[in-house]
């Protein structure tokens, strides 16, 4: 594994699991074995470390969210795509993403937040369609959208601790979770 490679992975899985604040470049080079001038070498500051991660992952996230939901016409569709879009995704990464959401992105560069922000209206475009087409009823796009994803963080994150969880519990999971969130919104 190269090295910028190995400080990538290693400081993903930090952040994952101890947070933003609590992941300095110290713990990060110990992690990889390096000393912080190694890690200086490829990122100026943590915060460029940091955002390179979530850069990747975000915008592998709204191609799969764009993938899987645009061929669909109804939205009740499209909303079980996202889900499951969500469900796929890595655990790490969607625990980081969790952390931004309730942390209020203050960690994020520019382009970051850009992207946050159009996976969220990718999330209201949706639920206005189902609005529109009368699917769905009048109710917060956002609230819906944050239900939505604390379930899915929720349900990965404990999936962390069961490693005999298959993708026969992850069907079962987007499809009651689904049946949920359906049932809160149909019109």
């Amino acid at each position: 594994m190269q090295t910028k490679e190995l400080i990538f992975k290693n400081a993903q899985a930090l952040f994952s699991q101890e947070g933003y604040q609590a992941t300095s470049m110290s713990i990060i080079a110990k992690a990889c074995g390096k000393n912080k001038a190694t890690l200086y070498h490829y990122y100026k500051s943590k915060d460029e470390l940091y955002n390179e991660i979530l850069a990747l992952y975000l915008h592998n996230l709204q191609a799969n969210i764009g993938r899987s939901t645009l061929p669909l016409p109804e939205a009740c569709d499209q909303i079980k795509a996202y889900i499951t879009v969500l469900v796929e995704q890595d655990k790490d990464i969607l625990r980081i993403i969790n952390r931004q959401l309730l942390d209020g992105h203050n960690h994020l560069n520019e382009a970051n937040r850009d992207s946050f922000s159009t996976i969220e209206k990718s999330f209201d475009a949706i639920f206005k369609l189902g609005i529109m087409n009368e699917e769905f009823k009048m109710m917060s796009p956002k609230t819906i959208y944050h239900v939505v994803f604390g379930a899915c963080s929720h349900y990965l994150l404990e999936e962390k601790c069961q490693d005999d969880k298959s993708s026969m519990d992850n069907k079962r999971f987007i499809d009651e979770l689904f049946s949920i969130v359906f049932l809160s919104i149909k019109a």
